[in-house]
């Protein structure tokens, strides 16, 4: 196998390039109500992200085509050198039709798609503008609709077990206008709570043992979990030695990383850990000075099992709840932009490649911890510009893919996203 080359991407399935703003996306590992996902490590889950990744494949596919335009390649000894025990239960099976496919409409939007552990999709499109039309359709695997937001709705939801869960956004889009609150919905689109509305600009993440953690900006930066209803478990105020924030995670096992510009103002990164009961640890110098800032280059993919790979100027890796940089495994080597995600229950990753071709064919290779190749398969997401094409891995190992528009789809100001996916393909 080819060296994985990794570097940062945004992971939902968006565009943009504000985390903590509806309608402007992320290059952040978590991005907000417009933008593309955060890091998950779900214990029980195949998806959401690690962060980032690269393209882990060299051999040709040595599958055939399936119905939906997809093939897969069982990885073989030469191209991987996987035993039999390694890839146990890894590798892709054959790629068919699509289980289901939706479109939404609204004005000049982001997009952006959302899993539970059952295979349903919270999709979502994002605009604060007027005609304030952003909204979120809740849709059952084979793409019946079950429920859909009034128009207006800002939110960015993540999918975790049977709920969703994430951020809602009153007001804006001017200066000092914008609030947000903590919320919760069910599978068929109820809402189930909903938290105080605030000031500020929020940076979600989800939380592998449940729930999800929010990093609170404005002011003194915080960092608050909830459960899968929206009750705040614990708040914690960050150092004051943490300034512009780089990096904001969860680990698998639970414990929350955060690296930032020093006060010092020298481009050296500054970091904490909190743990899943919301103890913090003092803050520390993480690297010397930098060539840029950490806020600017900083990103994290979670790694299988527990800890991160940890990019400032150059990658690292880090155990959970430590102080000390290691390099980087040597198939983990620092270089071009694709999507990393957890698969077959957090035992492995999956990495989408960019989409290319005609049809904007993206491959996700399954690889291990160990850097070793179990196979690949690849989706079509069809004809237009693939910068629009792009894909994610949710909770339950759904790979959800969006559709190129049409040319001239966005004309008069209304714009569509159209999204198809695989139900649990990588579950």
């Amino acid at each position: 196998m080819r060296p994985v080359l990794v570097a940062c991407l945004g992971i939902l399935l968006g565009c943009g390039n504000n985390p903590s703003q509806p309608g402007a996306g992320s290059t952040a590992p978590t991005p907000g109500p417009a933008g593309a996902p955060a890091p998950d490590a779900g214990l029980p889950d195949a998806g959401p992200p690690a962060t980032s990744g690269g393209d882990a494949g060299a051999t040709p596919d040595a599958g055939s085509p399936g119905s939906g335009g997809g093939v897969v390649d069982a990885g073989t000894a030469a191209d991987a050198g996987t035993t039999a025990s390694e890839c146990d239960g890894l590798a892709p099976e054959q790629v068919g039709a699509p289980n289901g496919r939706h479109t939404m409409q609204a004005n000049r939007v982001d997009c952006s798609a959302a899993v539970n552990a059952y295979g349903v999709l919270a999709l979502q499109m994002g605009n604060t503008l007027e005609p304030e039309n952003s909204a979120v359709h809740f849709v059952g695997p084979d793409g019946t609709v079950r429920s859909q937001t009034p128009q207006g709705t800002h939110s960015f939801l993540l999918g975790r077990f049977s709920m969703f869960e994430g951020i809602g956004y009153s007001g804006g889009p001017g200066p000092g206008t914008l609030k947000w609150a903590p919320q919760s919905w069910d599978d068929h689109g109820h809402l189930v709570s909903m938290g105080p509305s605030r000031d500020g600009s929020p940076w979600v993440v989800e939380d592998p043992l449940g729930g999800m953690t929010v990093l609170v900006r404005g002011g003194a930066a915080a960092v608050e979990n909830y459960d899968e209803r929206g009750n705040l478990r614990w708040h914690v105020q960050l150092a004051p030695v943490l300034t512009a924030i780089g990096v904001f995670v969860v680990d698998r096992i639970g414990n929350t990383f955060v690296t930032a510009d020093s006060a010092k103002f020298d481009k050296s990164v500054v970091a904490q850990w909190i743990d899943h009961d919301g103890n913090a640890t003092p803050a520390f110098q993480l690297l010397g000075p930098q060539h840029e800032w950490n806020h600017l280059e900083g990103n994290a993919i979670v790694r299988v099992g527990s800890g991160l790979f940890v990019r400032s100027d150059d990658w690292w890796q880090l155990e959970s709840m430590s102080t000390q940089l290691a390099a980087p495994p040597a198939w983990f080597i620092a270089g071009q932009t694709f999507a990393m995600y957890m698969v077959r229950n957090g035992r492995a990753y999956g990495v989408i490649s960019a989409p290319s071709g005609a049809d904007c064919t993206a491959t996700v290779e399954v690889v291990t911890a160990s850097g070793k190749s179990c196979g690949k398969a690849t989706f079509s997401a069809g004809p237009g510009g693939c910068y629009a094409a792009s894909a994610s891995i949710g909770y339950d190992g759904t790979f959800v893919q969006r559709v190129p528009p049409p040319d001239g789809v966005c004309s008069g100001g209304v714009c569509a996203c159209t999204w198809h996916w695989w139900t649990g393909f990588f579950q």
